[in-house]
């Protein structure tokens, strides 16, 4: 088995309570509520257990500053952010219509 952060399909849930995903996820929850920026790369916001932790991170950490980076961020995708994520908060994310190695060849400078 090749262990990847990265947990796709279906039975997500009961995939993060199992080891090593488990501690991957803690490890996740941890920097969201201390880190200074959350940087979202072309995620669609359909995992409900990410959507909680970031507003968890939003609502325990008022001053972290949530950047989208992802070419084809549409107001669709833009609403149901806002409405799963940011509902009842007063954070903006910052969207960056780019591709990741545009963003990255910017912060280089």
């Amino acid at each position: 088995m090749v262990v990847s952060n990265i947990i796709s399909g279906y039975q997500k849930t009961q995939k993060l309570s199992v080891a090593p995903f488990r501690q991957m996820q803690s490890a996740f929850d941890r920097d969201c509520l201390f880190t200074e920026k959350i940087y979202i790369i072309g995620y669609s916001f359909g995992d409900k257990h990410i959507n909680e932790m970031i507003r968890v991170a939003i609502t325990h950490n008022p001053n972290v500053k949530i950047i989208i980076i992802d070419p084809s961020y549409k107001d669709e995708k833009a609403k149901k952010a806002i409405l799963e994520i940011w509902s009842d908060e007063i954070i903006t994310p910052q969207v960056e219509n780019m591709k990741f190695g545009e963003f990255l060849k910017q912060q280089i400078k």
